[in-house]
């Protein structure tokens, strides 16, 4: 079973299911999050991806981006 492209969206993918359940858990990023993709992917408003980085180092979780 392969992930379906999906256009006008960001990725973010996460190593391991539990870093997304707390991604997720925080009120502020999980606002920014469109839809849970698989346990370890959300599709993310391009608008609001860096948004969600920033957020997600200020609560300690610093993603690796690929530009």
């Amino acid at each position: 079973m392969g992930m379906a492209i999906h256009e006008g969206v960001s990725l973010l993918e996460v190593t391991e299911k539990i870093i997304l359940d707390e991604i997720m858990l925080d009120p502020q990023a999980s606002q920014l999050v469109l839809v849970r993709l698989s346990e370890t992917a959300v599709a993310v408003d391009p608008g609001k991806y860096q948004a969600l980085l920033a957020r997600l180092k200020k609560i300690g979780i610093v993603p690796k981006t690929h530009d």
